[in-house]
């Protein structure tokens, strides 16, 4: 088929034919004559099953004979040629509808209560937002798009072209946009350290795959949301289940517990290392169930704080590191705490403020050593 539409495509080269307009002998005659064999064999292709997507890009090469013959004859009447491509595109679209099973706009029997159902449909499985990243509802969603496909794909929807042609622009522009961020996501996924984020991430992919059968089925024809759905599909498959991608996501935690070390200090001060642990332990040891057991310093200096508008020094800021055991015997590190202090009468005064980025990363106790 791909060699049949090549040549075809090629008539652009002006090959002779038998002319549809026999009595026209200007100088884009060459071009006329091969508009018209072009014609014939799209007519002859449509009827056998041609792709829409290779339909429109004969359509589309017949548009284009046709501005290379105004090019050579500004005087050729281009009506014919016009109502020629416009029955061609309207008889494309009959023939794809037959095959899928569409009736025509004319059809009987298409009642408002069909129209408002599709629409309905359409709008629940492809306008909701999908809500919180939860296994439970994940698992409802999924489930919904199943349901809801073979509803929509019971009813005639022939009375619903215009809206089904706008929410393939939309699905087309999606498609795309998965293709390229669905293996990005798929990389983070399979390095996750997280053991909870496994099984959100197995029904995620698992929700974006009926998404896209949902998609490829309402429109068979169009290769990007196949392309999307097959992606998607490998990707899932790649996963094998909830338990498989559980235990790679539970190797990389273990390698990360295992690599994780204290960092290197910007310099060594015992006096603020013990300032950095005591403010721990008064704000966060309760919290965190955890006593700290070393602090490293990790700025070379205080970083002076102003007024904005005076310009008055305020404070001062720190940033450290501190490592604490918990309740359980496990050794954690919060790689980044700050510590502030006021500036009041011409000195820096106590610890106003504490500051830990997140409740720390697992490690091996023996890596504080």
């Amino acid at each position: 088929m791909k060699k049949v539409i090549a040549i075809i495509l090629c008539f652009g080269i002006y090959v002779s034919a038998p002319a549809q307009d026999p009595l026209y002998k200007g100088p884009a005659k060459a071009v006329v004559d091969s508009f018209w064999l072009a014609v014939s064999n799209l007519e002859t292709l449509l009827a056998s099953g041609v792709s829409q997507e290779d339909a429109n890009k004969l359509i589309l090469s017949l548009d284009r004979m046709k501005d290379r013959i105004r090019e050579k004859d500004r005087a050729y009447i281009y009506g014919p040629l016009n109502e020629k491509i416009k029955s061609l595109t309207k008889l494309e679209k009959q023939y794809r509808d037959e095959k899928n099973g569409i009736k025509t706009l004319t059809s009987p029997g298409i009642g408002d209560e069909t129209i408002k159902k599709i629409n309905e449909l359409l709008t629940a499985m492809f306008d909701v937002s999908l809500g919180e990243h939860k296994v439970p509802n994940l698992r409802s969603k999924a489930e919904a798009m199943d349901k809801n496909l073979l509803s929509l794909l019971s009813l005639d929807r022939s009375g619903s072209q215009r809206t089904l042609a706008r929410y393939l622009v939309r699905l087309n522009k999606k498609a795309v946009e998965a293709q390229n961020g669905y293996p990005v996501l798929e990389k983070k996924c399979l390095e996750r350290t997280d053991i909870e984020m496994a099984a959100v991430d197995f029904y995620l992919f698992g929700y974006y795959r009926s998404y896209w059968d949902a998609a490829r089925k309402i429109f068979p024809e169009e290769s990007q949301l196949d392309a999307a759905y097959t992606v998607t599909n490998r990707i899932l498959t790649g996963f094998g289940s909830v338990e498989k991608l559980e235990g790679i996501v539970s190797v990389n935690y273990i390698r990360q517990v295992k690599e994780t070390m204290i960092p290197t200090p910007k310099i060594r001060d015992t006096g603020l290392e013990q300032l950095f642990m005591e403010a721990y332990n008064k704000m966060y040891s309760e919290s965190f169930k955890g006593k700290a057991l070393k602090a490293v310093i990790l700025s070379d200096d205080w970083t002076i704080e102003r007024n904005e508008i005076s310009g008055v020094v305020t404070g001062r800021l720190r940033k450290g590191a501190i490592a604490y055991k918990n309740s359980e015997g496990k050794c954690c590190l919060i790689r980044e705490f700050f510590i502030k202090q006021e500036y009041v009468g011409g000195a820096f005064t106590g610890t106003k403020s504490v500051y830990a980025v997140g409740k720390g990363q697992e490690m091996l106790c023996e890596n504080l050593k």
